[in-house]
């Protein structure tokens, strides 16, 4: 009889194999699925921050049309349609070949009148305009500030004695203290007593840290007065 060769037993693709070197070798798979490692993308070398550019483009510079004595006196929406009305007009007369305003949206809510610009270019134009339509409406005093930039006056209750109008107390204690800028302040509250005149002022920035230099003192006719500042 003839001897039939030996059958030659496949490698089992899951078998470890020991090498050489007497270290195990992991079988090299078969399979067309590429591993995870593979399926991960690979990091770019450089990796940059989005630039200016690009983020205006996606969110936009939001910015802030207000009354300059905001928050104690805000724009209302009869106000702000004319606003409105005066920077369209002043789109539509923006020369060709020059570049453009142009906005993300618009939206008024609690007294300011809120405008996203598209770039950097359209903010300055947006500054310019505002700063030159003059006088809308009587009192009208526009600022545009930043989002970020929206002022919060402080206040202030003064304790003086006198009874005379606010308006009366305003001017003396501008004449008696120069750092003060009276003709900025709103008077929210006036009470009267015998004895003193309380008024609770709103007031700018600057008299305020006037006001904080002279330990919240001011000079009133032949004496000198203390203030309070409010929380």
């Amino acid at each position: 009889m003839e001897k039939k060769p030996p059958r030659k037993t496949p490698r089992s693709q899951n078998k470890e194999v020991v090498g050489s070197s007497g270290g195990v070798k992991r079988p090299h798979s078969d399979s067309s699925i590429p591993s995870l490692e593979k399926q991960q993308p690979k990091r770019p070398r450089n990796t940059q921050v989005q630039t200016g550019s690009y983020k205006e483009a996606v969110i936009g510079i939001k910015i802030a049309i207000i009354h300059r004595r905001h928050p104690d006196v805000k724009l209302d929406q009869t106000q702000v349609d004319m606003i409105q009305a005066k920077l369209l007009t002043a789109v539509d007369a923006n020369p060709l070949g020059e570049t453009p305003p142009q906005f993300l949206n618009a939206r008024f809510a609690q007294g300011i009148f809120w405008i996203t610009c598209a770039n950097e270019s359209s903010k300055a134009w947006l500054m310019r305009t505002i700063s030159g339509l003059g006088e809308l409406w009587e009192g009208a005093e526009l600022n545009v500030v930043d989002s970020k930039d929206i002022p919060k006056r402080p206040r202030m209750l003064v304790r003086i004695p006198d009874n005379s109008e606010a308006t009366t107390v305003m001017t003396r204690l501008r004449i008696q203290n120069p750092e003060l800028n009276t003709t900025d302040w709103i008077v929210m509250s006036r009470k009267v007593t015998k004895k003193e005149l309380t008024l609770a002022l709103s007031i700018e920035t600057d008299s305020f840290k006037a006001l904080t230099r002279s330990n919240f003192k001011a000079f009133w006719r032949m004496g000198s007065y203390l203030s309070d500042p409010e929380g």
